[in-house]
């Protein structure tokens, strides 16, 4: 299993749910009443590889982008990697590295998109692949 290290409001859990009472039921801890429920979601999950695999982990996630562009509130959804020459000013990630960009229309949408079975399957291809993820979400201001 993998740790996920999310920001201290929403806890821990494991890549994909694993230490989660079911993955069917993620909760992520967050409260939102009102028109809070429907602010739109960001979301940058940082994924590191075991070393060398990025490239067949990223194989594998772009199979899978289809799939979450037609789920409801997918307003963005794909993987990026350091660009090769941003100057000097860049800070980068590493060749083990990419990130995750992601835009939902609301929380609920995101919740859904965690638990689609599409993921669940996703996260069962690749969960050995993982070193570490970090999960970012946030929303506007």
């Amino acid at each position: 299993m993998i740790p996920v290290s999310l920001p201290p409001q929403l806890g821990k859990w494991d890549a994909w749910g694993d230490n989660l009472p079911s993955s069917k039921h993620l909760d992520l801890g967050i409260t939102q009443s009102g028109s809070d429920q429907l602010a739109r979601v960001h979301v940058l999950a940082v994924i590191t590889t075991k070393p060398g695999l990025r490239s067949k982990m990223l194989e594998i996630f772009n199979a899978n982008v289809p799939n979450v562009h037609a789920e409801d509130g997918c307003i963005e959804y794909g993987a990026t990697i350091d660009h090769e020459s941003a100057g000097d000013f860049q800070t980068t990630f590493g060749d083990d590295t990419f990130v995750v960009i992601e835009k939902w229309s609301s929380l609920d949408a995101l919740k859904a998109h965690i638990k689609a079975p599409h993921m669940v399957e996703y996260g069962a291809k690749v969960k050995e692949m993982q070193a570490d993820r970090r999960i970012y979400i946030m929303s506007d201001t």
